[in-house]
């Protein structure tokens, strides 16, 4: 249930040196099984002399592999096209295009084609013998090997992944024990994965030890064994405490969500801020991201805020190929920000864009359809939301924009429904349901925890309820159980069984985590409309406080009025306004439940505020009023103020602060691409 952990599983980026490095600076890169080690002083620079049966590379090729090693993608590409014009059987060229297309364009189909194509050139080119090794410049295929694997991992290609990694082990050293640890576990081949990572360790080479290691805890996370999970991944930080200098990103991540994965939140957020204090620009992960979903679980808004501009600021600075890692998670947690804020068109667009836009998988724990149900939720929730504050906006509109607004409701509220029954199929895989029903568990839908009930509407009552009692049957950890309460009080609310949805949200609000404020936010207005339903709305007081001071957002998204007693001045501006709260979908006239909506109006100013059952201002909206202004367009207006301060997080975050949190701003990214292709091209006094 709640939130999927997908950066815990996600492979270490640990700084190693590229394949196209090496092979630009002429380094011997590996030795082949009956070669014995090469001595170090043979390790060199650009132009250094390599033995032509391991490595030969003309001058046009040299260009090309310092093109790559330098990142100037655009030329590589060129020299890759020349090559393979002037000589299609030569591998080189091939190799140097997947490389380009891969790194410089994000083009893994192309890329995969082309790095096939190389390797199949070279093995045409240079047999193997029957128990004996291939000749020629053996290099360039142990590359492209190697090449070909990474681009078929990040395709998430896992069965594809081995064979070529067994090819690569068939005929060099040291062998990538470590580089199959991760396709085996995504293949839930869990045993054999760990004789890798064993194997890796065993090798007594430091980067593949401290890659199983790695490893090891995101094997026991998939199985679902937290505690050792957690200190797994907590003993994997040991070869990095000791220095920011040399990575830990990923394995701060990962023991980060081990960590909240036994709800221990706090320990949590110090594993995440060390892990964006070692952020490597070439990795997949974007910690900030994880960072501001852990903030708006708490309810941190101007933290979450703060901490996506830092997510936008590392995605602009990455390379662009790496957005496909990431992209749509990041538009996902910015849409969860805007729904806490009020600003559900914005929020939809990126919903939407999530949804259409899936992140590539390969390099995290996550499977399709727990992406794919994570956003289609998410994005019924965005078009419920719109939907519901069209509703209102029409109450407080001219009659034919009422009926256009009443109108675009409807249709979001059927794109609504459709998303949930897009979304209930997918949860028909009952492991991927029953994951998502129990908390902080693996193989769970990709959602923050405050939005896992929605579940229940995409799959209905009955089947919610029934898969509960599948995940009763797991062992579970200290506090689990106030998380099937929430669904139990979810499922009971949605049934109109509200009696047994006021039992079920009391005991969970009881038991839940203070870290979970969101979610408490939600379970304490099911307790508060549960209450008014049978007829107990005097009691609901301190629910209601609860939900305004956290997340007043969440009645439109149980789609519940709140029951206010409507007072005004007897003004004409007053009592138009007190019509318009009366037809309004987010208030009913209820007194008992001791809410009051006052509405007031001064020579110069009309005034509607929401107080609480203790007489508490909540929340109040202000209008000017101007000669020759209609009493009810002034009403009209001064309601509309209502619903937007009324029923959105409270926060002091401006437009300004929410503007650039849709990645729109990538002019440093485009300068620093027009930089390039410039570098490229050469000096000026060469282009003429």
């Amino acid at each position: 249930m709640l939130r999927r952990n997908t950066t815990l599983l996600q492979r270490s980026t640990l700084p190693r040196c590229s394949m196209i490095v090496l092979l630009c600076s002429m380094t011997p890169l590996a030795a082949r099984a009956d070669d014995p080690p090469e001595p170090d002083d043979e390790m060199g620079v650009v132009g250094a002399e390599v033995p032509d049966e391991s490595f030969a590379a003309t001058p046009v090729e040299r260009e090309g592999l310092l093109a790559a090693a330098t990142s100037k993608w655009i030329k590589a590409r060129e020299i890759g096209e020349k090559l393979v014009r002037e000589s299609p059987g030569r591998f080189s060229g091939h190799y140097l295009l997947g490389a380009a297309l891969h790194y410089g364009e994000g083009d893994l189909a192309r890329a995969e084609f082309e790095l096939q194509l190389a390797t199949r050139l070279y093995e045409a080119q240079y047999p193997r013998p029957a128990g004996g090794t291939r000749g020629g410049p053996w290099r360039w295929h142990q590359t492209a090997l190697q090449e070909l694997s990474w681009t078929l991992s990040e395709m998430d290609r896992s069965e594809e992944v081995l064979a070529v990694i067994d090819r690569y082990n068939d005929e060099y050293t040291p062998k990538l024990n470590d580089d199959r640890i991760w396709p085996l576990m995504k293949l839930h081949r869990y045993q054999e994965a760990r004789a890798a990572a064993t194997m890796a360790i065993a090798s007594g080479i430091h980067e593949q030890a401290l890659h199983a290691r790695a490893n090891l805890c995101s094997i026991a996370y998939v199985e679902n064994d937290r505690k050792k999970a957690y200190d797994l991944c907590v003993a994997a930080l040991d070869d990095y405490k000791l220095s920011r200098l040399m990575g830990g990103q990923i394995e701060y991540e990962n023991a980060s969500e081990a960590a909240i994965a036994l709800l221990r939140f706090d320990e949590g957020e110090r594993l995440l801020v060390e892990a964006t204090e070692r952020v490597s620009h070439d990795s997949a992960s974007n910690p900030f991201v994880e960072l501001a979903r852990l903030y708006l679980t708490e309810g941190r808004v101007p933290e979450a805020l703060a901490a996506l501009r830092q997510a936008q600021e590392l995605r602009i600075a990455r390379p662009a190929y790496l957005d496909q890692h990431g992209q749509a998670r990041l538009d996902k947690t910015v849409a969860s920000l805007l729904l806490l804020v009020g600003e559900h068109a914005r929020a939809l667009t990126l919903a939407a864009r999530g949804a259409a836009r899936p992140d590539r998988l390969g390099t995290i724990s996550t499977y399709p359809d727990e992406e794919e149900s994570g956003a289609e939720v998410l994005r019924a929730t965005a078009l419920a939301e719109q939907a519901a504050r069209e509703e209102e906006d029409a109450v407080t509109s001219p009659f034919v924009k009422s009926v256009a607004l009443h109108l675009a409701a409807m249709q979001h509220r059927v794109e609504a429904w459709r998303a949930r029954r897009a979304a209930a199929v997918l949860f028909g895989r009952a492991e991927l349901l029953t994951a998502t029903l129990d908390a902080y568990a693996a193989g769970a839908s990709d959602l923050p925890s405050w939005l896992m009930p929605e579940v229940v509407r995409a799959v209905g009552s009955g089947v919610a309820v029934a898969a509960l009692g599948g995940v009763s049957e797991y062992p579970q950890q200290p506090g689990m159980a106030s998380y099937l309460d929430t669904f139990r009080a979810e499922a009971a609310f949605a049934n109109h069984d509200f009696p047994a949805a006021n039992e079920a949200a009391a005991r969970a609000f009881k038991s839940l985590p203070d870290a979970e404020r969101l979610l408490r936010a939600r379970v304490a207005a099911i307790t508060a409309e549960s209450l008014r339903q049978d007829g107990h709305a005097h009691e609901a007081a301190g629910s209601y406080a609860v939900v305004f001071a956290r997340d007043p957002d969440v009645l439109r998204r149980l789609d519940v009025p709140l029951p206010v007693a409507i007072e005004d001045d007897g003004s004409e501006i007053a009592r138009a306004a007190h019509t318009l709260v009366g037809r309004s979908p987010r208030f009913v006239d209820d007194a008992s439940s001791g809410l009051r909506v006052t509405l007031h109006c001064s020579n110069d100013q009309a005034q509607a505020c929401l107080h609480g059952a203790q007489g508490e201002q909540v929340a109040c909206a202000e209008v000017a009023i101007h000669d020759g202004v209609k009493p009810l367009d002034v009403a009209r207006t001064l309601i509309a103020e209502l619903h937007r301060v009324a029923f959105a997080c409270k926060s002091d975050l401006s437009q300004a602060d929410l503007s650039t949190l849709d990645g729109s701003p990538t002019a440093a990214r485009n300068e620093r691409q027009v930089k390039s292709l410039l570098d490229d091209l050469g000096p000026e006094k060469d282009r003429r």
